[in-house]
């Protein structure tokens, strides 16, 4: 979803722009404090195409 576009509608819109060498790591830690944030309702994901996509993915809290 693009960021002004979202902003129009009335949601708040945190970027966060990990590295292009981020590991697997970094990135499920920053899914992981996101998820225990009570602000968040939803994350969109842009992911590198040499990330283990299942693996970050199922860290998502559906919730």
């Amino acid at each position: 979803m693009n960021k002004n576009f979202a902003e129009e509608i009335g949601l708040n819109v945190i970027h966060i722009c990990l590295p292009q060498e981020s590991n697997e790591e970094e990135i499920l830690d920053e899914i992981l404090k996101l998820n225990e944030d009570p602000k968040v309702h939803g994350i969109a994901l842009h992911l590198p195409a040499n990330t283990q996509t299942h693996k970050v993915l199922t860290a998502l809290n559906p919730e």
